[in-house]
């Protein structure tokens, strides 16, 4: 009886641990899912000195913790003022680059979007959510295009449950032992 207790302590302890990192990762930046991720990135917003630059270490941050991930690998592409892809300016228009994008960043003054574009080879942009201190949407400086690596990452949901199916197979496996 009081391994059983143990156990569905230690259960609901885990799961209250994994609800509350959940929460905090949700909190982390205002990113949206919609028909695309959509997520705004501003200066300063991961206290990892950010300086509001589209950096790869920032992205796969904001990444991270707008699909609830325990990490994701990026690698760049290409940035369109470096002349991958279009020129862009403007506040909004098209892309089309030579290989497959997973996802795009628009970056305008301190902030960036992140945009999900599902490995597709063209596309839409927007600096709409960065805006100057009058409330209108300011110029892109330049789109950086992103590709994932092959593995892929394991959500933290899914690893918190596979932990939970864990620690239940060990303690069936002491069950049948005691008996």
């Amino acid at each position: 009886m009081r391994f059983k207790a143990r156990i569905v302590g230690g259960v609901l302890g885990l799961s209250a641990a994994f609800c509350g990192s959940l929460a905090g990762a949700a909190t982390v930046n205002s990113c949206a899912t919609g028909s695309g991720l959509a997520c705004l990135v501003d200066k300063d917003q991961f206290g990892s000195g950010n300086s509001g630059n589209d950096k790869e270490e920032s992205v796969e941050l904001a990444l991270a913790a707008a699909l609830s991930l325990a990490s994701i690998d990026l690698k760049l592409l290409g940035k369109s003022d470096a002349g991958y892809g279009p020129a862009v300016s403007g506040t909004s228009g098209s892309w089309t680059t030579p290989s497959a994008v997973a996802y795009f960043t628009v970056k305008s003054a301190n902030s960036y979007v992140i945009y999900a574009a599902n490995n597709a080879l063209t596309g839409s942009w927007s600096t709409m959510g960065i805006n100057n201190k009058k409330g209108e949407q300011r110029d892109v400086s330049h789109i950086s295009y992103w590709s994932t690596s092959d593995v892929s990452p394991v959500p933290v949901p899914a690893a918190g449950f596979l932990l939970i199916g864990a620690l239940g197979g060990l303690a069936a496996l002491r069950r049948r032992k005691a008996a």
